[in-house]
C-alpha cells in the first residue's frame, strides 16, 4: 500500500499525505472485505489496491482509491466467490494467501498453483511436521518493511503476527497487491503432496515431497538464495 501510494503520489494524482489520509480514514462503504476494524490505519488496503494500468484524475485522492478497489471487486467474479465459500476460507485470507504466492513467484501459472498446494497442504495436513507452519521468507521481510528496514536484518525469530516462521497459521493479514493470476491460484491450487518448494538458478522453483529433497536440493549447486 505504501508503494502505491508513494507512485500515485509521483504521478501528481495526489500528495503522500491525501492518498494516505484516504487508505486510512475514508470509510469506502461499499467494499465489505475491507475490515472495518482497520479504520485509521493503511493496512486495511493491503492486498486490495488492485495491480493494473489505470487511467485517474489529478488531485482526488479518495476516487484514486476508489479505482483500485473497484477494479478489484470487479475482477471476483460470482463463480469464485461461490467457489471461495466452498473452500472455507474468507476472501480475505484467500487475498492473503495469494499475496505470498505473489511475492514467491517466478511469474509462471502452473507454478503459482503448486506454490499454493504447499501452503494449503502445511496449513491443512495435521500429521507432517510443518502443520500449521508456511515458513516463508517473504512474509518477514514484509514485517521488516514495516519497520523501515531491508533484507539484511533477516530474522527467523523476529517477533511479528507476519512471521511465519515464530506463528502458525497465516500472516496477520495481505503482503502484497497481488496480481488476478496468483489469485487464481489461491482458489483452485493444483493438487499436490508437495511440502517445500526452492528457487533453483534455472529461473524456476523446484517442489519436493519431502525435507530430505528439499535439504538435497538446497545443498546442492542448482539452489539460488535469496
Amino acid at each position: 500500500v505504501q508503494e502505491t501510494i508513494e507512485l500515485l503520489a509521483s504521478k501528481g494524482v495526489g500528495t503522500v499525505e491525501e492518498l494516505t489520509d484516504a487508505c486510512a480514514n475514508y470509510p469506502f462503504e461499499d467494499y465489505t472485505f475491507l475490515d472495518s476494524s482497520k479504520l485509521g490505519d493503511i493496512s486495511r488496503m493491503e492486498g486490495f489496491l488492485y495491480p493494473d494500468t489505470h487511467e485517474f484524475y489529478t488531485g482526488k485522492a479518495v476516487l484514486a482509491i476508489d479505482t483500485l478497489l473497484y477494479a478489484f471487486q470487479m475482477q471476483i467474479s460470482e463463480q469464485m466467490q461461490a467457489d471461495i465459500q466452498k473452500s472455507g476460507y474468507s476472501l480475505s485470507e484467500i487475498v492473503t494467501m495469494a499475496s505470498m504466492i505473489e511475492k514467491e513467484s517466478i511469474n509462471d501459472d502452473a507454478e503459482r498453483k503448486n506454490i499454493a498446494s504447499v501452503l494449503y497442504n502445511r496449513l491443512e495436513t495435521t500429521d507432517r511436521e510443518t502443520y500449521g507452519y508456511l515458513q516463508l521468507d517473504t512474509t518477514i521481510y514484509y514485517a521488516l518493511s514495516l519497520e523501515g528496514k531491508d533484507k539484511t536484518a533477516f530474522d527467523k525469530d523476529l517477533d511479528s503476527p507476519y512471521n511465519t516462521y515464530k506463528y502458525a497459521g497465516l500472516p496477520a493479514g495481505p503482503i502484497c497487491c497481488p496480481g488476478m493470476e496468483s489469485i487464481k491460484a489461491a482458489i483452485y491450487p493444483n493438487d499436490t503432496e508437495y511440502f517445500y518448494f526452492a528457487a533453483g538458478k534455472d529461473g524456476v522453483n523446484h517442489f519436493f515431497k519431502t525435507y530430505n529433497e528439499h535439504l538435497a536440493f538446497i545443498n546442492s549447486d542448482m539452489y539460488q538464495p535469496d
